[in-house]
């Protein structure tokens, strides 16, 4: 989210209509909104504590250049031995 315009919003949300469409139901880290004052770590503390109720994670399109989403994917998969959706 960082550093991409209005934090990724469109891509996240319409990502999330498309999942619930399919019958998944849908953290959307997004959605969570921003505290101000906070910075990554924070936010990587509140995602993973999300993350950690899940069955399986979905990455957006481009996440391989995220810092933060790089971090989900590894303890999702290598924590939480999660698999990814793919669409």
């Amino acid at each position: 989210m960082t550093g991409v315009q209005n934090y990724n919003r469109d891509a996240f949300l319409c990502s999330e209509l498309h999942l619930r469409a399919l019958g998944y139901d849908v953290e959307n880290p997004w959605r969570f909104g921003a505290v101000d004052g906070w910075g990554h770590y924070e936010y990587m503390r509140r995602d993973i504590v999300s993350l950690a109720e899940c069955d399986a994670i979905y990455m957006l399109s481009g996440w391989k250049h995220s810092r933060g989403a790089r971090k989900e994917w590894a303890v999702a998969r290598w924590v939480f031995g999660m698999r990814r959706i793919k669409l």
